[in-house]
């Protein structure tokens, strides 16, 4: 499982152009999936953390074979 696997974390205060970070977290979670990564990990912080699980959640819908773990 390890080597199909990604982790987040990050800060909890983002800059105002969060947006911009959500476009490129949500392309390189594409790339991720079509490399085989399928596990992502991430913390259940308000900030980088909420932000990245979001982009999986949005991506699953295209890819339902993809698993989000909260670590806590």
């Amino acid at each position: 499982m390890r080597a199909q696997s990604c982790c987040f974390t990050g800060h909890r205060e983002l800059p105002q152009e969060a947006g911009q970070i959500a476009s490129r977290v949500e392309r390189e979670l594409f790339r991720l999936i079509h490399q085989g990564v399928r596990h992502f990990l991430c913390g259940g912080a308000i900030g980088f953390d909420l932000l990245c699980g979001q982009q999986v959640l949005k991506l699953k819908e295209r890819f339902p074979s993809i698993t989000l773990h909260m670590v806590l």
